[in-house]
């Protein structure tokens, strides 16, 4: 498979995971730390797939793994809260902020090289994720979920350059077994040490079914996406794989347009100003994805 391909697939596969992060935040009212604990749970089925799979343990990354396993986790957990206070596509537009760090620190730490039409794309991107995260009240005031997603692109973009980094070595089927193992085990330490979050999560575990239902497909759906979307970073360019990321917002936006008729926590303001914003900040994300792809 075309490894950009497979990202732009990744990426469609992800906005479903951002839907039902909403969707189970508003709902539950939990904390986004008990959430992701419950949300992992599921991959303890890794632990029975490396044994199927006859995977080594990976010594001389295994620190580096359980490294990314942390920083992956407040990653997400920033993202989660920044889901608390806004709009799912406002979030995912700002979320395209993360290609820059990407690029700068591929640039530093891998060697890949910078162009004019990389710079043109990261003040494209960077223009569209500062349209999308500002607000009019008695003036111009970015918005603390705006923060809370840079926060969470700086460390994603470690993330991912070090899965580049690791995919030297390493398969993305053992990446993704190893990688989730490793905040499983993160998460658990997690569930034993803090009585308050354990507490949460039983309360979750013992409302109805539901909670399961949209646990299990947000597994398969983040898991399929993460796979893709490795492979598109061992097969290719992180800079690009990671920018590829502006169609993530438009699968967003169309997913909770079709849904919001069904289920109520998923209404946005659909009004013509934000219409008109959105759609000027998706040129603008366009248009640094066609300049960051020229190079290509």
């Amino acid at each position: 498979m075309n490894w950009i391909i497979a990202a732009v697939i990744g990426y469609a596969l992800f906005s479903g995971t951002n839907i039902i992060d909403k969707l189970f935040l508003s709902r539950y009212k939990t904390t986004p730390l008990a959430y992701y604990v419950f949300a992992v749970t599921p991959s303890m089925l890794f632990i029975p797939a490396a044994i199927i799979l006859g995977l080594k343990i990976p010594w001389p990354l295994l620190f580096i793994i359980m490294g990314l396993g942390v920083v992956f986790i407040i990653s997400i957990l920033l993202y989660l809260k920044a889901m608390q206070l806004d709009d799912a596509s406002n979030i995912m537009a700002v979320w395209q902020l993360s290609p820059v760090f990407v690029l700068i620190l591929s640039h530093i730490l891998l060697g890949e090289s910078l162009t004019l039409w990389s710079y043109i794309g990261f003040f494209l991107l960077l223009l569209a994720g500062f349209f999308l995260s500002i607000e009019h009240t008695q003036g111009i005031r970015i918005k603390k979920a705006a923060l809370l997603v840079l926060a969470a692109c700086s460390l994603s973009a470690v993330y991912a350059v070090a899965v580049k980094y690791i995919s030297g070595t390493l398969t993305p089927v053992e990446i993704l077994v190893w990688g989730r193992l490793a905040t499983f085990t993160a998460t658990t330490v997690i569930f034993f040490t803090m009585p308050k979050i354990r507490r949460e999560v039983y309360d979750i575990a013992k409302r109805s079914y539901y909670p399961y239902v949209l646990i299990m497909t947000l597994f398969i759906l983040g898991n399929a996406g993460f796979f893709l979307w490795t492979y598109s970073v061992a097969k290719g360019s992180v800079s690009i794989a990671s920018v590829l990321g502006a169609t993530q917002p438009v699968f967003v936006f169309i997913l909770a347009l079709l849904l919001s008729r069904f289920v109520q926590e998923l209404k946005e303001d659909y009004g013509r100003a934000v219409l008109i914003k959105k759609a000027l900040a998706l040129l603008f994300i366009i248009a640094g994805l066609v300049a960051l792809n020229w190079q290509v």
